[in-house]
């Protein structure tokens, strides 16, 4: 808005418009000389700071356009909701501004008073509201906060809880404490269940079975755990396809109660069963995963026949071949699954060869491979047709990874080794290719951060070997590395393009996207009560005025968990959104319990005597009783230092 010489308020346009019309009260004042500037309604922003970022000068003409921009640019700092400009004649033929701010807030404490007894517990409450520390505060975050508070508190049978929202701003540091009151009232029990679908007991045992009897708390965790207690029971009797689901809940206002209908079908039992050779049941069930899914298909079915496969084959049995078929037993409530096992004859691994490597030697490429020819504590060696496949998978990435973009790895099982009936050798066949190198290699858009320094943080240069995975590597290191200088949103992409086909080489180009620069304006510690603030601040790995570092950030939280004070340490960053060049630090800190006794009451019994003492009989048994009490003060006298007492 602007103000007429009365003054007399008008409306402004908003941060993105056009220029005003003529017509706007604003136009009469277009082209005067800028007399003064001030601000109003910012208590945590630097005023000098505020003005250095402004297009309008005192002592220029008041242009449209740049008076347009300056709102604009404090605008999307994030740390205004409003910006308005009043303007006002000033004689002979000037003009003063006053550019009026209105602050935003965000969010500091999350606090819960009168949380009921778990469940929920106080964090589950606190993530409930979904309110993060540091993001921007608005009415309809706080109103979405409450609703899902109140969802989670009927979801756990607080259906008549009453939910306050108390906001405690802070003007200096626009951080604003978010305060919950709930009364929970009386919580509501277990009505009538309803049983449908084949569960094979009566409705009353599965009730009970459930622990869902009516009268008890009617929580989220009670009905999850009640069906999770059905799913055991059946799993017991091998019941893997078993379901259990509740598929409706009624609340009844007048009695609090809630009444709830399960579906309960208690499947066939499934019987797994191996023909043509043994494997202990706890073996089965580990390789065939029907029982960890509790579910039987196909594809589950087909993993667990690979997996027998496997097992064989590492036991010697390289030629192993396995099979499933199911069968049904209506009348019996049965299903069968059968694993046809054909072992065939016993190998041994007596020899591994790699042909065609030139790059890597057979020791390099060993390193990188699990299969083992027998020795002493390997009988029959280590081979497996999926362990040879991921050996030359390995391999392959090997030399992927050095520039071989072409390379292929081809495992060759050659049985009767020499003439032995049941010797086995295995070749690794690897056609290496040509290898593609570096021939150009640079930098575009790093305008803050020279290119020999950025070349210090990767891997690529001119003449060295080429790879996807070198780049995606590089991409990781510059990221970080710029995250770590205060580039939050710094961006990458890479270029190649072929420079020659024989030999293979590309010309590769790294284009970075800076963005804004941000540095650490205040670090805002809260949650003290007992603890020194220098204790606190000791531990800061960032001062203001530095640019803002991820590693520093981490790294102060982790110092600061080391201390062993703190149950909770939430660290954020002030404005996340905004596009201020200086942003406050948040550490939330949440003080451990100063006080911790530990006891323990029990026997010591000895046998014998005492080491040379001949004379002493031996064989006598004595009982001694033990008692012990501890006592350990933490944040002793608010500073990081411990108090402990023993007996």
């Amino acid at each position: 808005s602007a103000q007429a010489p009365n003054p007399q308020p008008t409306d402004a346009p908003p941060p993105a418009a056009a220029d005003a019309p003529p017509t706007s009260p604003l136009a009469g004042y277009l082209g005067l000389k800028i007399h003064e500037i001030q601000f109003r309604g910012s208590t945590s922003m630097d005023e000098q700071r505020m003005r250095a970022s402004l297009r309008l000068r005192e002592g220029d003409p008041l242009d449209q356009g740049k008076l347009r921009d300056s709102i604009q640019t404090l605008y999307n700092t994030g740390f205004f909701q409003n910006v308005d400009v009043e303007a006002e004649r000033v004689p002979p033929d000037q003009v003063g501004l006053v550019i009026a701010l209105t602050e935003n807030f965000f969010v500091g404490a999350v606090n819960m008073q009168g949380a009921p007894k778990p469940p929920p517990t106080t964090g589950q409450l606190v993530n409930a509201s979904k309110l993060e520390l540091g993001e921007l505060i608005t009415d309809e975050k706080l109103q979405t906060g409450r609703d899902s508070l109140e969802e989670t508190l009927t979801a756990n049978g607080y259906h008549k809880a009453g939910i306050e929202v108390h906001k405690a701003p802070n003007p200096e540091t626009q951080q604003m404490d978010v305060g919950f009151l709930i009364s929970p009232g009386p919580i509501a029990r277990v009505g009538k269940v309803k049983v449908n679908g084949d569960a094979g007991y009566p409705e009353k045992q599965v009730v009970e079975i459930a622990h869902l009897q009516p009268g008890r708390r009617a929580t989220l965790g009670r009905t999850t755990a009640a069906l999770e207690r059905l799913r055991k029971k059946y799993q017991k009797q091998n019941r893997l396809e078993a379901q259990a689901a509740v598929t409706e809940k009624n609340y009844d206002p007048a009695n609090n109660t809630e009444s709830y209908v399960l579906n309960v079908d208690r499947g066939p039992v499934v019987e797994i069963r191996l023909n043509g050779a043994k494997l202990r049941k706890g073996k089965l069930k580990k390789y065939v995963p029907v029982y960890e899914e509790n579910a039987v298909d196909a594809d589950l079915l087909a993993e667990g026949a690979r997996n027998i496969r496997d097992y064989f084959q590492t036991k010697g049995f390289f030629d192993v071949r396995v099979d499933f078929r199911e069968e049904d037993d209506l009348a019996h409530d049965r299903r069968y699954v059968i694993f046809n096992v054909n072992k065939g004859q016993r190998h041994k691994l007596v020899a591994i060869e790699l042909q065609g490597n030139k790059y890597f030697s057979t020791d390099e490429l060993r390193d990188h491979m699990v299969l083992q020819p027998s020795n002493m504590l390997l009988r029959h060696g280590r081979y497996s047709q999926t362990l040879a496949a991921r050996d030359a998978e390995s391999i392959e990435n090997l030399y992927a990874s050095n520039g071989f973009q072409d390379v292929h790895v081809q495992p060759e099982a050659i049985d009767d080794f020499k003439g032995v009936k049941g010797h086995m050798k295995v070749i690794f066949h690897v056609n290496e290719g040509e290898q593609t190198q570096v021939a150009t290699f640079q930098f575009e858009g790093n305008e803050q951060i020279p290119a020999d320094t950025l070349r210090g943080q990767i891997n690529t240069s001119e003449g060295q070997p080429f790879s996807d995975s070198g780049v995606a590597s590089d991409r990781e290191a510059l990221l970080s590395y710029y995250f770590n200088q205060g580039f939050p949103n710094a961006q990458f992409a890479s270029n190649v393009q072929q420079a020659s086909l024989h030999p293979p080489r590309v010309n590769v180009t790294y284009r970075i996207k800076e963005g804004e620069r941000v540095f650490v304006d205040q670090i805002l510690i809260s949650g003290l009560h007992y603890t020194h603030r220098p204790v606190v601040e000791r531990q800061l790995q960032m001062r203001a005025g530095e640019p803002l570092s991820q590693n520093a950030v981490l790294d102060t939280q982790r110092r600061l968990y080391d201390l062993g004070l703190f149950n909770e340490v939430n660290v954020a960053v002030q404005n996340p959104e905004g596009m201020a060049p200086e942003k406050n630090v948040i550490f939330q800190l949440e003080e451990a319990k100063r006080w911790t006794f530990s006891y323990g009451i029990g026997l010591e019994v000895q046998t014998g005597g005492e080491p040379g003492l001949p004379t002493q009989p031996q064989g006598r048994t004595g009982v001694s009783p033990r008692v012990s009490f501890d006592v350990t003060r933490i944040n002793l006298g608010g500073r990081d230092q411990t108090l402990l007492f023993k007996s």
